[in-house]
């Protein structure tokens, strides 16, 4: 497979799930061209005329028309398939018959563009069970996709797991240059070093610290006998473990490609193919206030799995996602009681919505209220048209003699 064709194949993916582009305007041609860092023209121009709201062209001696130029394009052989991007250009005509008659004639180039909006939405739509021609093609290009990743994500091994904020590439080039130190070191004649030789780096305590935040179970140890010197046994155990680390870190990790993934798993992932569990270790390990908001307002919102993911928080991250929540105006009533039964006590519940939706979260926070906001959200049930049994006979038992006074004075 050669590049044009890689580009032919992943733009006609890219024109058959998005749909073909038209573009008439030259500064917007221009723009996609020079952004592109694939462009292939992908066929030969097609005469289209335009006559009275209909679009004609002539294919092998056959003329086809459509009210819908993109859809009468792409009837009209490979090429046209093979393109995401169709350019236009008005061609001059001469003008004929009554003067109201609406006639243009134009060309119409299909083109293969593949820019960095063509590549991310690639990685989105085949994260997994990709085509062997398609990954093929994206290799060839060197567009990026996002299938060890979402393998990795699937099987709770996904080391990316922070936004933005991520530490884990800082660490990755700390410990490289511990690794080119000690490759360097020259040891006595008892094979040892003297431990102020890694003062260089900040120390053993600081070396170790970012061996346990990469997952290296080996550590740098003082000698037993001579404590003020480190072993090359033990300095060689570090290293090699290392390598082996970082080596399984970079299968799993492509710098700004793993964000993007990570917002796609939140954002855009279909929930059956979610793995929860991973996604909690991710918000809870995240660094980055915003991302883990955005995230946690979209569960409410969509009713997700917001109180999965919030119980994952620390206190401090809760605080500062709930003032977001606070500013959610269509409000979520079984979320928001178990905001309220979380701790926040100031959540304002919709108790109606509660008494339909959730009748274990209504009892747990009917008894809470205080006399006068009972007998509201009394009254508030009995005009209610739905009926939930197992509340109605909590009350009964429970609160007999407040139903029987809010029912008698109306």
């Amino acid at each position: 497979m050669d590049k044009e064709k890689a580009a032919k194949t992943l733009a006609k993916e890219l024109g058959d799930r998005l749909g073909r582009k038209l573009v008439g305007e030259e500064s917007y041609k221009r723009s996609l061209v020079e952004s592109a860092s694939t462009k292939h023209q992908v066929g030969n121009p097609f005469l289209v005329t335009y006559d009275d709201g209909i679009f004609y062209v002539r294919k092998n001696d056959l003329r086809r028309s459509s009210s819908n130029l993109v859809d009468l394009l792409d009837s009209c052989g490979d090429e046209f398939k093979q393109a995401n991007y169709y350019f236009s250009k008005a061609m001059p005509i001469t003008s004929h018959g009554y003067p109201q008659k609406c006639v243009a004639l134009f060309s119409v180039t299909p083109y293969a563009l593949i820019g960095e909006t063509e590549k991310s939405a690639l990685r989105r739509f085949f994260y997994k069970d990709a085509p062997l021609e398609v990954v093929d093609s994206m290799n060839l290009l060197g567009i990026e996709n996002f299938l060890r990743l979402y393998q990795a994500y699937k099987e709770g091994n996904l080391y990316c797991s922070d936004v933005s904020a991520n530490k884990l590439l800082e660490d990755i080039d700390y410990l490289k240059k511990f690794m080119s130190l000690a490759s360097a070191f020259t040891y006595d004649k008892d094979g040892e070093v003297a431990v102020q030789t890694f003062d260089k780096l900040g120390g053993i305590e600081t070396i170790n610290y970012a061996l346990t935040r990469l997952g290296v179970d080996a550590k740098l140890k003082l000698h037993e006998v001579h404590n003020s010197y480190v072993h090359n046994r033990c300095v060689a155990n570090v290293l090699k473990e290392s390598t082996k680390m970082i080596d399984k870190i970079k299968n799993q990790y492509y710098g700004n490609v793993s964000n993007e993934f990570i917002h796609f798993v939140f954002f855009s992932l279909p929930r059956e193919d979610r793995n929860l569990e991973a996604d909690k270790k991710i918000l809870k390990t995240s660094l980055n206030l915003d991302f883990i908001a955005s995230v946690l307002a979209k569960e409410y919102s969509n009713n997700g799995f917001f109180r999965e993911y919030f119980r994952e928080l620390n206190k401090e991250m809760q605080d500062e996602v709930y003032k977001v929540l606070k500013r959610v105006e269509k409000r979520n009533a079984v979320f928001d009681s178990f905001l309220w039964s979380s701790g926040f006590k100031d959540s304002k519940l919709d108790h109606l919505e509660l008494y339909k939706a959730d009748p274990k979260e209504f009892i747990e926070y009917f008894p809470s209220r205080i006399l006068e906001e009972k007998k509201v959200i009394l009254k508030d049930i009995m005009e209610c048209d739905s009926v939930n049994e197992e509340v109605i006979n909590w009350l009964n038992t429970n609160y007999l003699e407040l139903v029987r006074e809010v029912g008698f004075n109306g």
